[in-house]
């Protein structure tokens, strides 16, 4: 998986360091389920620190032949930036699943209904 990370000028060198372990360990499981799609997935990772605020602000995007997911996240500290921003893409990647899995259902539902000879069929062919 290519991860494409921009840091704003604020942030220190550790901090980076840190962030980009953190987020490559959180990653790591996803690697298995978005890989087996036919082009590898690509994100691009953004933090930006505050100074005004003190806090952070994290944003993940996503791109893989699920779709295309984003988050963003504003807490005080990176660890809990990513966690939120990680666990926002999770859920919005299940449900993406969760509708692609149901279109079809009822797509072959509907289809199989609409070409029966059932007169009990919901969608029938226009008498002629």
């Amino acid at each position: 998986m290519q991860i494409d990370y921009y840091f704003h000028s604020e942030i220190g060198d550790l901090d980076k360091q840190k962030a980009q372990e953190y987020l490559a360990d959180k990653i790591s499981n996803w690697v298995k389920i978005l890989t087996k799609s036919q082009y590898s997935p690509k994100a691009r990772f953004e933090l930006e620190f505050m100074s005004r605020k003190k806090h952070y602000r994290t944003e993940l995007q996503l791109e893989s032949s699920l779709g295309n997911f984003m988050a963003v996240a504003k807490t005080h500290t990176i660890e809990e930036g990513i966690d939120s921003v990680i666990s926002e893409i999770k859920r919005q990647i299940a449900k993406q699943k969760d509708r692609a899995i149901t279109l079809r259902r009822r797509g072959g539902a509907s289809l199989k209904k609409r070409f029966s000879i059932a007169k009990e069929a919901r969608f029938r062919l226009p008498k002629k």
